[in-house]
């Protein structure tokens, strides 16, 4: 690009908040600076602080002021449905509007999640900037899966109908998976306008480190084969299935346990779960680590579990974790939904079963269990993808064609 492009990405969240969607976000905006292009980040209401504006890692971050947070009275309005989102809309557009008419952009960036497109969109058409729109997840199906929301309601359908609506108007739309593109085209948006931009990892960050001693004494894992998972603790990610499927798995070996890192709506139930099968000494329950001490928890697990159900939004969209679990080169054992499939290959970088299915499930387990060999080599084949394939610098380059492309795009 002969002119350094500047881009407003417009977030409903960022660090030093953490989840997929601030990390994805925060690599990618590092990763633009530091190749040429010039970046900055207005984030929602939803997260206020008292300072306007703050820099983080060179990278120039605008909050919704603390003083302005009043989003929600008791009012009887604003307890009907759906009439809150305008009231914070409303409030996140105006502050939008308040950065970008001190501080100019060439491109308007944005990660969609909890109204963030709709604001996004009506700003793109006040200042007649370039609009992008990154799509990550499907939060509606998302919902549908954790059991939040049910298919084919009217909140359902309209708000997939509103993101579809801004997609179609948007010069430029990034995905994170190839199904995720083609359930956009299906969907009526135009395929030469769709990029796919997949989820990544920092590979200086995630490697292989032995185990933690502290950590094996701490939980009493010492000659144990430790079976984990680290991540958000919801329905979608299928977890009852390894509880139920305990007792089958302790005939394959007597001294296995699992680690469950995290926290989620989800994770009483599973407690629940593994009290009345009376497993609860076999499986360990550690609330929600700080990131610095993620490592330490990787370097335990032997067998990196991830069970995702059957539903669309797993079909969909890749996760941010088994990325991790690849770059640390544990063996991984998930389920053949589309999301990870596009991410592992069975038998190479890693090993499938049939999702939902029990008895497929300690089946592929005992093949993993009975040979360490074939464990260790999955992990190292998965750690050499990563570093080949996904690490974060790399992809992110694919941004400045994309930004040409919108840049350039006339229609």
């Amino acid at each position: 690009m002969n002119k350094k492009i500047t881009i407003a990405h417009i977030m409903h969240d960022s660090i030093p908040f953490l989840s997929g969607y601030s990390i994805r976000g925060k690599y990618i905006v590092e990763n633009q600076k530091t190749n040429g292009l010039d970046p900055f980040v207005i984030t929602s209401p939803a997260q206020s602080k008292s300072d306007f504006r703050e820099e983080i890692n060179e990278i120039e971050y605008f909050r919704f002021p603390s003083d302005k947070i009043n989003l929600i009275d008791k009012g009887i309005l604003l307890r009907i449905p759906f009439f809150w989102r305008y009231f914070f809309r409303k409030k996140f557009k105006n502050h939008c509007i308040s950065v970008l008419r001190h501080k100019n952009c060439d491109i308007i960036h944005a990660h969609e999640v909890f109204n963030v497109s709709q604001v996004a969109w009506k700003v793109s058409q006040i200042f007649q900037k370039k609009l992008i729109y990154e799509l990550r997840g499907v939060v509606e199906d998302s919902d549908v899966a954790n059991r939040r929301l049910r298919r084919n309601s009217f909140k359902y359908r309209f708000d997939k109908w509103e993101k579809i609506s801004v997609m179609k108007k948007a010069d430029a739309i990034v995905v994170i998976s190839e199904n995720l593109r083609k359930y956009l085209i299906e969907r009526g948006i135009k395929k030469e306008k769709i990029f796919v931009v997949s989820n990544g990892v920092d590979t200086n960050k995630f490697y292989p480190v032995p185990k933690d001693k502290e950590l094996i004494k701490k939980y009493n894992l010492n000659g144990c084969l430790v079976l984990g998972y680290i991540g958000s603790i919801r329905k979608l990610e299928g977890l009852d299935l390894i509880i139920n499927a305990f007792a089958k798995i302790l005939k394959i070996n007597f001294d296995i346990k699992l680690i469950i890192v995290g926290s989620g709506p989800e994770k009483k139930n599973l407690i629940e779960l593994a009290t009345k099968n009376d497993m609860i000494r076999n499986i360990i329950f550690v609330d929600k680590v700080n990131h610095n001490d993620i490592l330490r928890y990787y370097s335990v697990i032997d067998i990196f579990v991830l069970p995702r159900i059957r539903e669309r939004v797993n079909e969909l969209v890749t996760p941010l974790k088994p990325l991790e679990a690849m770059a640390v080169e544990k063996c991984l054992l998930v389920s053949d939904v589309g999301g990870l499939k596009e991410l592992v290959r069975d038998n190479k970088t890693g090993m499938f079963f049939h999702a939902e299915d029990v008895n497929d499930f300690v089946r592929k387990l005992a093949i993993l269990v009975k040979n360490s060999e074939k464990r260790i080599d999955l992990g190292s084949n998965a750690r050499n993808w990563v570093c080949k394939s996904r690490k974060w610098d790399k992809i992110v380059k694919s941004y400045q064609d994309i930004y040409q492309f919108t840049v350039g795009n006339k229609g």
